[in-house]
């Protein structure tokens, strides 16, 4: 559309959205299917799309293949980028270990025990990473190239001139998309983030994060553990929250290649200015979404999206626009959480980041955009029907066709009348003027006179035979050579450029009249076909005539060639001068007769091939059995194409609209929104312009338009079947839907009233007018629902904020609309500034920010009911091995907080006491991973508990299923230290003097809990710091190192 001068101009930044994995895949598919339903294209000139995944089905999130719904706004391919991991490339990796350093500083070789995998990241989120990792040079490519074309200077002109969108390239945004449950998003979305941020570093980055709970509400499936690892490193990486030498932790890795991780490249964060988390309900007492309609909620994110950037909800967008800006302030926040245990004096601060938050949007809304695709589809199908349409054959049918088709087939000679027969006369006209016959008379007479003059000659008989013979027949009427050159001059006119050139202008000819029939309204294939048959009916019976004559002429040839013989006997008796040139005169008079006949025998003959060809041509069909054994004919010629295009019309291109149709009906209503759809919709919309119902008049227009301005069908209904022959009924399908688009603009002006039609359907005073109203109040409130584990309200729930805006059409109705506006007042408990929008749809939207990943609900079963039991199980959930450095995302509650602390106290004093033993353990793939065992000397046989990792061990001493073990290993450690002599105390304390500087343990807090067990010890005997000083000068002396070249030292056993 050309740009309204009198319309404000919207401004927009360059926006890349990246879908990765199955549901941003989806999401995205439904945005683009927003925009193709409003603008006819899939995406506009300044906002790129970029779709990875692991699994190259290029199926919907159902599981379900692509239907035309989505197929019509698939990607591009430059617009997705499949990075599908095989088995090769595993085993690859895998027996080359040293050859990808930067690639197994983090992969955990174990995996090699998988063996292959399928169809995605078999939800192992180091798959995806390693796809990431793999294909690095081509993400790298298409998002610099998408970056590139979103930033065009000649695409945002464009874009201002066709849809009013004024692009500031002053910043650019993006956005990421995707879930936390798998393998794929989850797995790579960290890497994506910096990557975008490595080639820009002022990007703008959001993130869409889906839940688990979308998927499943079984707390122990793995993806329940995928999402708390990825969210737990999302944290650490976003927001790097500690200083000194413990932010270097925080610091992402830049080693997509071997010279980047050579170079140790890194990133700080935060990568994400935004991260919002959506799950499966709405923060107010809507219900949840079932897992079966995951889609109604990749539907809802779309539409987020399509307000702030599709241009039809300017004033909606410019809202979100500033009020995110208010925003802003909440996201630099963070939560210190300080936790006491049973250390006098000390305290374990945790810190939590505030930049997250979540989205919601619902809509009451009369879906005109669906309405219009419908008509569309119906119109594609009505033209198509339009053209199939039987019509009548006229009465005086047979004379229309004498009149104007027999005339430009150069059938004039009608079989049975004329004399020559059919063609014939065509056939014999030669050139120059001059017909084959007078060329053959002409032949004859130039010798007569000199024959005549000889007649008194001996020879004459002689030399008369071997003219007629020779000069006559073989020259002009021979066709007995095989070499076809060596014919007759006049056999060679007939065949070689009569017949021949006929044929072609006769076929030509008939392909325009069949042609124009069949694109002529009224004919079609009806009449077209009725022409045909008439004009085979009269061709073969044409042929029939030419066929006896052809017989009689050759009777009277061959008297003719009898008379001659008998009249050369002649002469040999006679020898009178004047008697003997009479008869020599009525040889070459009966000589010319016969070679006449012989010619018209040829024309003929001529004549009934160039009819065979012609019946051929138009189609006499072939006889053939069926399975059963009976006779059926099957069409031939250009019957069986006529025939072939109207099947295919009838069977292949007309459904498919249809079909469209029929399907679009047949969409679920999202459970998010409100439908004000009605069956007389489609009825009223299938207008014209004026206003004009869409009736047959109309489809002729449109018929006749749509081969003018298509291009690709070939310039008419005839034509178009070599469209249909080279690529299908779904490129006519394609042309036709995109003219009936083109043809109905108007429809994209044409609403309905929302508020009107809702305050018409339910009564405003009525139950069901105030259900509907909080249906859509609650569902517009943002997907993240209040959790009920413990959260700490009054400390991680400080900086939160919350916009939410009613976007209402400013020139509905007065009375319904104050109406309306008084009943959502009194509904909610909350301020709903009020927005303008467009009549056929009320928004409820919302946005949180400022809250940390605390505050997901159901976290605390993510990570009890999944996550540790996956790891206790050896599965590999993290995207690094090293996942010690990752801390907890959940508030303790002080219960919690004691074991923790006890936790934290218990294991370091253990482990500095040589009560718990640190070693490596050998893993698959030749790996070695540090462990904690403990040696329970209560037991018969002695035998090591493997506590597991440092993590799991902590974790293990903190179930309530533990006591006895804790209790084992504190006696023991009690037991240990109470035995020490004052060297040893002094080494105690060196000890955890050491740790705590060193944090050699690898956990922060059990050095801080070391730091202040030291400062105990030195409070309550002085005596011991100089002592202890001069101990850790030489700790290698005297302490044991394990594992070996560990840097961790305790005391020796005893």
């Amino acid at each position: 559309m050309a740009t309204d001068n009198n319309k404000r101009v919207i401004t927009q930044h360059p926006t890349l959205l990246i879908g990765l994995g199955g549901t941003g895949k989806q999401v995205l598919l439904q945005l683009r299917r927003m925009f193709f339903d409003h603008y006819g294209v899939p995406t506009l000139g300044h906002i790129g799309h970029l779709w990875v995944d692991t699994d190259t089905r290029n199926r919907t999130l159902d599981g379900n293949a692509l239907s035309w719904f989505y197929e019509q706004v698939n990607f591009q391919a430059r617009e997705s980028v499949m990075v599908e991991l095989t088995k090769s490339d595993l085993r690859n990796y895998f027996s080359q270990q040293k050859s990808y350093p930067n690639i197994f500083s983090w992969l955990d070789p174990s995996l090699e025990k998988h063996g292959e995998i399928s169809d995605g990241a078999a939800q192992i989120r180091m798959f995806g990473r390693l796809a990431f990792f793999k294909h690095y040079p081509r993400i790298r490519q298409a998002l610099q190239t998408t970056l590139d074309d979103i930033r065009n200077s000649a695409r945002h002109m464009e874009t201002l001139r066709d849809h009013g969108i004024q692009v500031d390239a002053s910043r650019t945004d993006a956005w990421l998309v995707m879930s936390v449950a798998g393998g794929t998003g989850s797995g790579m979305f960290l890497d994506m983030a910096f990557a975008l941020k490595y080639l820009d570093p002022n990007i703008t980055i959001r993130g869409i994060i889906v839940l688990p709970s979308v998927f499943t509400r079984e707390y122990n499936h793995k993806i329940f553990g995928n999402s708390y690892a990825a969210l737990m490193e999302l944290e650490h990486y976003n927001y790097a929250k500690d200083t000194g030498e413990a932010a270097a932790s925080h610091l992402f890795p830049v080693q997509w290649t071997l010279d980047q991780y050579q170079s140790r490249q890194t990133l700080r964060g935060p990568v994400f200015e935004m991260a919002y988390l959506v799950g499966n309900k709405p923060d107010s007492p809507a219900g949840e979404l079932r897992v079966d309609q995951k889609t109604a909620l990749c539907d809802m994110l779309a539409e987020c999206l399509f307000v702030e950037y599709g241009g039809r909800s300017e004033a909606m967008a410019q809202d979100w626009a500033s009020k995110r800006s208010n925003l802003q302030d909440s996201l630099a926040n963070v939560v210190s959480l300080p936790y006491h245990g049973a250390i006098e004096g000390f305290t374990v601060t945790e810190e939590f980041s505030c930049r997250y938050g979540s989205i919601g949007l619902s809509k009451l809304h009369v879906p005109i955009q669906r309405v219009a695709a419908l008509v569309r589809h119906r119109l594609a199908q009505d033209m198509v029907k339009h053209w199939v349409e039987p019509a009548s054959v006229p009465s005086n049918f047979d004379s229309l066709i004498a009149s104007d088709y027999h005339p430009r087939l150069m059938m004039r000679e009608q079989a049975g009348g004329g004399r020559a027969g059919l063609f014939v006369r065509e056939l014999g006209r030669g050139t120059g003027g001059a017909s084959l016959e007078q060329l053959l008379r002409q032949s004859v007479e130039r010798r007569r006179e000199e024959f005549l003059r000889s007649a008194a000659n001996p020879d004459i008989g002689s030399r008369l035979t071997e003219w007629l013979q020779t000069e006559m027949l073989r020259d002009q009427l021979d066709k007995t050579n095989p070499d076809r050159k060596k014919w007759g001059v006049l056999t060679r006119l007939i065949l070689d450029q009569g017949l021949e050139n006929m044929f072609s202008q006769i076929s030509e000819e008939l392909d325009r009249i069949v042609g124009a029939m069949v694109n002529s309204p009224g004919q079609r294939f009806t009449l077209t076909r009725e022409l045909l048959r008439r004009l085979f009916v009269t061709l073969e019976a044409g042929r029939q005539v030419l066929v006896t004559q052809v017989q009689r002429t050759r009777l009277q040839s061959e008297r003719r060639r009898q008379e001659i013989a008998k009249r050369l006997n002649w002469l040999n008796g006679i020898r009178g001068r004047f008697t003997r040139k009479t008869v020599v005169d009525v040889i070459i008079d009966l000589s010319a007769d016969y070679l006449l006949q012989e010619l018209r025998a040829q024309l003929c003959e001529a004549a009934i091939d160039l009819c065979g060809r012609l019946s051929d041509l138009i189609g006499r069909g072939t006889v053939t059995q069926d399975i059963s054994g009976k006779e059926i004919l099957v069409e031939t010629g250009i019957v069986k194409q006529l025939s072939h295009l109207e099947q295919i019309l009838i069977e292949d291109l007309a459904p498919m609209p249809g079909n469209h149709v029929d399907s679009l009906r047949q969409l679920p209503e999202s459970p998010i929104n409100i439908s004000l759809l009605e069956e007389n919709d489609l009825r009223d919309f299938y207008v014209t312009r004026d206003n004009k119902p869409l009736d047959a008049a109309a489809l002729v227009d449109l018929s006749s338009r749509f081969f003018e301005e298509t291009t690709d069908a070939g310039g008419g209904l005839w034509e178009m079947r070599e469209l249909l022959q080279r690529d299908g009924s779904g490129k006519a399908s394609e042309l036709l839907l995109t003219f009936a688009r083109r043809a109905t603009p108007h429809l994209d002006e044409r609403t309905v009233d929302a508020i009107d039609r809702f305050s018409r359907k339910y009564s405003a005073d009525g139950q069901e007018y105030s259900s509907m109203l909080q249906r859509l109040l609650n569902n517009g409130m943002p997907w993240l629902n209040a959790p009920r584990h413990h959260v700490m309200e009054d400390k991680t729930l400080a900086h939160r904020k919350l916009n939410i805006s009613l976007g209402i059409c400013p020139t509905s109705p007065e009375v319904a609309r104050r109406n309306f506006l008084k009943r959502m007042e009194n509904n909610s408990t909350l301020s709903l500034p009020n927005v303008d929008n467009r009549p056929d749809c009320v928004y409820v939207a919302s946005e949180m920010a400022g809250v940390p990943l605390a505050v997901t609900p159901e976290l605390d079963r993510y990570r009890d009911l999944s996550y540790y039991t996956s790891l206790r199980n050896g599965l590999a959930l993290h995207i690094d091995v090293d996942y010690e450095k990752f801390q907890d995302i959940l508030v303790r509650n002080a219960e919690d907080a004691v074991r923790y602390i006890d936790a934290l106290h218990l294991v370091g004093t253990a482990i500095l006491a040589n009560v718990i033993r640190m070693d490596r353990t050998q893993r698959t793939g030749g790996t070695q991973r540090m462990e904690l065992f403990y040696i329970d000397r209560t037991s018969v046989m002695n035998d090591p508990i493997n506590l597991g990792a440092l993590k799991l061990a902590l974790r293990r001493l903190q179930e309530a299923g533990s006591e006895g073990l804790r209790r084992n290993i504190q006696n023991d450690t009690d037991r240990r230290i109470r035995q020490m002599n004052d060297t040893e105390r002094a080494r105690w304390l060196a000890l955890l003097r050491y740790h705590a500087r060193h944090k050699s343990l690898g956990n922060s807090s059990i050095a801080s809990v070391l730091e202040r067990l030291a400062e105990q010890l030195e409070r309550s005997d002085p005596d011991l710091v100089e002592l202890a000083r001069q101990q850790v000068e030489r700790i290698g002396d005297w302490a044991v190192e394990q594992p070996s070249n560990s840097g961790i030292y305790c005391l020796a056993a005893r």
